[in-house]
């Protein structure tokens, strides 16, 4: 399974939490920045976080080469997109960024009680709420 991160540059949750789902069925995972093509991958899940023209144009040329077998999330491309539950539930597969050390991603609560211009946060997450303890 190829997991691409399309435009972020801090670790993705939610590709690491795919890489997991996969890893514990016995895929074989390969992260990839921006863009990657190769060939023989059984599936492609490229996320993006930001909705602007260099992400779209990484996103046309990415299905351009893999076609139905990319999958593509995140708040760049849909807001509302999820995860499964059974994805989501899954700890993170920090073994994708060994640069992180003893740190670790995660959220203790989602959403937002304001609703600046510019952010999408209240639309996509809701008010806040507690999604899980420390």
């Amino acid at each position: 399974m190829l997991l691409l991160d399309v435009d972020s540059t801090i670790p993705n949750l939610a590709l690491m939490k795919l890489s997991k789902y996969y890893k514990d069925q016995g895929k074989n995972v390969i992260l990839g920045r921006r863009k990657a093509f190769m060939k023989g991958v059984e599936g492609v899940y490229a996320s993006c976080v930001f909705f602007r023209p260099v992400t779209e144009a990484r996103l046309e040329e990415l299905r351009k080469h893999y076609g139905g077998s990319l999958i593509a999330g995140g708040s760049g491309v849909d807001v509302r997109g999820r995860l499964p539950e059974e994805i989501e539930k899954l700890p993170a597969d920090y073994d994708l960024h060994p640069e992180l050390g003893d740190r670790a991603i995660g959220f203790l609560t989602r959403g937002c009680p304001f609703h600046c211009p510019f952010c999408i946060v209240p639309e996509k997450e809701g008010k806040t709420h507690k999604v899980s303890d420390l």
